[in-house]
């Protein structure tokens, strides 16, 4: 697993965007959200262990979050992320390369509809 510096990540973060063109992800509130220490601090208090646990993003996009989690709080467990835009979903597997990062299941889905998985449980979603 990666470990990147908050700097790192933001930069190649915002690169992969301008590479995609993608006008869905605004770079600047992603780069706020990480750069609010204080929330960043927060939430990370409050979540459980996130060792070993398998964890479902819903509306994930390329799973961002859970990258940034992998790759700069160096947390590991077992990740699928989901999202209604299959253009996100299709580039999430080269996000997580770029950031050198093991890659998630993604799954294509409308979360207005059951989800299409086999397993039924996760320990966590966001």
């Amino acid at each position: 697993m990666a470990c990147l510096s908050i700097e790192e990540f933001k930069k190649t973060h915002i690169e992969f965007l301008r590479r995609n063109k993608d006008p869905s992800n605004n770079p600047k509130w992603f780069n706020k959200i990480l750069t609010e220490r204080t929330r960043d601090l927060w939430f990370l208090s409050v979540l459980p262990s996130l060792d070993g646990l398998d964890i479902i993003d819903l509306c994930g996009a390329y799973g961002m979050f859970g990258a940034y989690l992998q790759g700069v709080k160096e947390l590991s467990f077992k990740y699928t992320c989901l999202d209604i835009d299959i253009h996100r979903i299709n580039r999430g597997p080269e996000y997580f390369k770029t950031l050198g990062l093991r890659e998630p299941q993604f799954i294509w889905h409308d979360i207005n509809h059951p989800l299409p998985l086999i397993t039924d449980s996760f320990d966590m979603v966001w």
